[in-house]
C-alpha cells in the first residue's frame, strides 16, 4: 500500500480544490499545495518503492517522510477497529477492490 502526499497533480487541483468548499477553503488549498506539494515524480516514489523494495510484505504502507512530502519510508498501517469509522472503511475498501488487509507480525496484535 501507498500514499502520494500532497503532490502536484490534477487529482489535488480537481478533487480537492475544486470541491473544497468556499473561496476561502480553495484559496488555503492552494497556498498549501504551492509551499509543501511535491512534483509528481516525488509523489510516485511511495508507490514505486512499495512495488520494488525486496523487503516490502503484504500489508506493508509506504508513505512520504513528512505526512506530505518528503522520502518514500514504511510507516505504520493504522489498524482496523481502532474505532468504528475505521473498521467500516476497511471493510468497504476489501469489499471494493476485493483485496484483504493482511498485517503480520508483532504489530498485528
Amino acid at each position: 500500500m501507498a500514499h502520494p502526499g500532497l503532490t502536484h497533480t490534477g487529482l489535488i487541483n480537481n478533487a480537492v480544490i475544486g470541491h473544497a468548499g468556499g473561496t476561502r477553503a480553495r484559496s488555503v488549498a492552494r497556498w498549501l499545495v504551492s509551499r509543501t506539494g511535491m512534483r509528481p515524480a516525488q509523489g510516485a516514489l511511495p508507490q514505486l518503492r512499495a512495488a520494488t523494495d525486496p523487503r516490502a510484505k503484504g500489508g506493508d504502507f509506504y508513505a512520504p517522510r513528512f505526512v506530505n512530502s518528503g522520502a518514500a519510508v514504511r510507516r505504520p498501517v493504522l489498524r482496523p477497529g481502532a474505532d468504528e469509522a475505521i473498521k467500516v472503511l476497511w471493510e468497504v475498501s476489501e469489499r471494493e477492490t476485493g483485496v484483504p488487509l493482511v498485517v503480520t507480525g508483532a504489530a498485528a496484535g
